[in-house]
């Protein structure tokens, strides 16, 4: 196998990686059944110049895939899989080697149908279409690449369509194991820790509604193991009881490494956030005021002690916190979301709206800023700009029920 991983492939030179000639080359060095694979990123491209690349690479491997490289199925990151033989998924073949995979310290796979979950297309040509190829003799991605660093393009779009033609690409059986993987909830606790080795944990992975009580205390078992040794964005639990579970796993691992750790500004206000998180703003406040004995905050304390104030009722020193973030760090965009949040609570949507706008030009796959929008802007009345906003906040986190359920309010008021 060869892969090849060039560290960005619109920097001088690098576009030359994704030409015809090398993606020849490449195919040449393997054996007769060896894969290639070729990592790309979507970031500042449009549709045309992701094509392109995958066009050119189908052109050379005629059996190839898509995947995306984010267990959640969402991100900017994704493989080109090249078969230079016939074969092409092989479950037997994968399951053989499964004893090599599972001597790996890092990555913890149970079973290969479980990767089938990131298969995005087995039909390059169909998902590409016909068009222009990138050559050496004629560079089109080397001459793109500068327009689009400055151009409006997002990354979203070329989401939006590999979605869109999903299942079209993909093979019946191909598809069967997919569900199979997706639904079963031994498989979805088991895909868990495949995530969690990569250090990558996404919304809703295991439905414990319909768990027994020997899986559900199996994922929470995962989930504390993990929270005690990791950091991790809590907005991906939808289970309550277990985002508590998780929370005092972290908050006592914390408590019991306190005296080792070498940044107590950082650890007392990370502190301070999970006691926010945890619903108790008055024992957030005071961690966070215990930070600042040993230095000044970081926009994101300032921002998370914001929360903890905004929680007390106390909007005008919630308010100041949120600006002092902008202040420290005017690229921070969860401020901007912050403060949107507590304008839009003040009545004052146009300003919410102008500071839901700001997150989303700094990180336009904020989710979050996506979904508050949306609610600013069917509060306006402008229920189509609203709608697209949900829509988009689907297509970067495909489990935000909020989003679903705000969306699902606004086709219900559309006219027919």
């Amino acid at each position: 196998m060869i892969i090849s991983e060039p560290s960005n492939p619109w920097m001088a030179g690098l576009a030359a990686l994704f030409t015809r000639e090398f993606f020849v080359l490449a195919k040449d060095r393997l054996t007769d059944e060896g894969v290639f694979v070729q990592w790309m990123h979507a970031y500042q491209m449009d549709w045309e110049t992701f094509a392109l690349v995958g066009r050119t690479f189908a052109g050379v491997f005629h059996n190839s895939l898509l995947l995306v490289t984010k267990p959640s199925g969402g991100g900017t990151d994704y493989l080109l899989v090249g078969f230079k033989g016939h074969n092409r998924l092989n479950l037997a073949y994968a399951d053989s080697k499964r004893a090599d995979v599972q001597k790996s310290k890092n990555v913890v796979l149970t079973d290969p149908r479980l990767l089938y979950r990131m298969i995005l297309s087995q039909n390059l040509p169909q998902l590409f279409g016909p068009g222009e190829i990138h050559t050496d003799d004629r560079p089109r991605l080397e001459f793109t690449a500068p327009k689009l660093m400055y151009s409006d393009s997002r990354q979203i779009d070329i989401y939006g369509k590999i979605r869109d033609h999903r299942w079209s690409g993909l093979a019946a059986d191909t598809i069967d194991v997919i569900r199979q993987v997706a639904e079963d909830t031994d498989s979805q606790i088991d895909f868990a820790a495949y995530a969690l080795s990569l250090h990558s944990p996404f919304r809703a992975m295991a439905d414990t509604d319909r768990a027994t009580a020997d899986q559900k205390k199996r994922f929470y078992q995962l989930m504390e193991d993990y929270c005690a040794e990791n950091e991790l964005d809590f907005s991906i639990f939808s289970d309550s009881e277990l985002e508590q579970r998780c929370l005092t796993a972290q908050v006592d691992a914390l408590v019991k490494k306190m005296d080792r750790l070498p940044d107590p500004l950082l650890s007392f206000g990370y502190l301070g956030t999970l006691y926010n998180l945890k619903g108790r703003p008055a024992e957030a406040r005071k961690y966070y005021d215990k930070a600042t004995e040993f230095g000044p905050l970081s926009a994101k304390m300032h921002s998370n002690l914001g929360v903890a104030l905004f929680a007390q009722g106390r909007l005008d020193q919630a308010a100041h916190h949120f600006s002092e973030a902008m202040q420290v760090d005017p690229e921070y965009p969860r401020s901007y979301l912050n403060l949107g949040h507590l304008r839009a609570k003040q009545g004052r949507l146009d300003e919410a709206i102008r500071h839901f706008q700001l997150a989303l030009q700094l990180n336009p796959d904020f989710a979050g800023a996506h979904n508050n929008l949306g609610i600013a802007l069917a509060r306006r009345g402008l229920l189509e700009d609203a709608a697209g906003h949900f829509q988009a906040a689907l297509r970067i986190d495909t489990g935000f029920v909020s989003a679903h359920n705000n969306l699902n309010k606004i086709l219900a008021l559309r006219p027919d």
